[in-house]
């Protein structure tokens, strides 16, 4: 059976095999490192694309936490200026409330 040649070929070294394959042994050998040749590279397709999104989220993070660090300090000097800008203007309503009770109290 197929199988028993397959495993015969995984278990066994390489070069004790080779001179005792068949014709029907050696094309299934041929499927068989063909298969190998699938598998690595769809391995080195799988470790390409892990390491390149490894690499596309670290930056991608980098970015992330760059923008956010930008928009606390603009947020905080946008605090700070309305804050500024706040009290400036309860200061005049302030002003003029006391400027109208002296108005007011004239009459």
């Amino acid at each position: 059976p197929l199988s028993a040649i397959l495993f015969r070929l995984i278990s066994e070294p390489r070069h004790l095999c080779r001179p005792a394959l068949s014709l029907h042994s050696r094309s299934a050998a041929r499927a068989l490192r063909r298969m190998s040749m699938l598998r690595a590279n769809f391995q080195s397709f799988l470790l390409g694309t892990t390491a390149s999104l490894g690499a596309g989220y670290y930056f991608l993070h980098q970015d992330i936490w760059r923008s956010a660090d930008l928009l606390g300090e603009s947020l905080g000097s946008m605090v700070t200026a309305s804050t500024s800008k706040t009290i400036a203007l309860e200061q005049r309503v302030a002003k003029l409330e006391g400027e109208v009770a002296a108005l007011k109290a004239t009459r």
